[in-house]
């Protein structure tokens, strides 16, 4: 396993080869807004302070995008080493401005037949 901790380096220790795109929700109890791109300054516009702001990152390969994006967002540098680990275990850890979970998901091998639930995706929210 690698461990980013004693490195300034940002190192993303998963597998998977899904390229880092980003998908914004921009809602409130009247209306919504939805956009995509594969950059963060593409869709930072978008945010809305008055509205809630759901942003969903697939692929962390792109470590720089996932700085760009925790930068902004006031997220601290261990954090942010935290959710480019793909091993991290479980915890809930809070900030004095947000929450982060990492979360173990369990699904199916086989979801038609929901039997051997021996995948699992290691999943990372933050929460403000």
């Amino acid at each position: 396993m690698k461990n980013n901790l004693l490195s300034e380096k940002l190192i993303y220790t998963g597998d998977s080869l899904t390229p880092t795109h980003l998908h914004l929700c921009t809602y409130n109890a009247t209306e919504m807004q939805e956009s995509a791109n594969d950059t963060f300054q593409a869709i930072k516009g978008t945010l809305n302070s008055d509205r809630i702001n759901w942003l969903q990152i697939h692929g962390m390969k792109d470590t720089e995008t996932i700085r760009e994006i925790c930068s902004h967002f006031e997220i601290d540098f261990l954090v942010l080493q935290d959710i480019l680990n793909a091993d991290h275990p479980t915890k809930i850890e809070e900030h004095d401005k947000y929450i982060v979970l990492i979360l173990k998901i369990f699904y199916p091998t086989n979801i038609k037949k929901k039997t051997n639930w021996t995948s699992c995706s290691n999943s990372k929210f933050v929460l403000f």
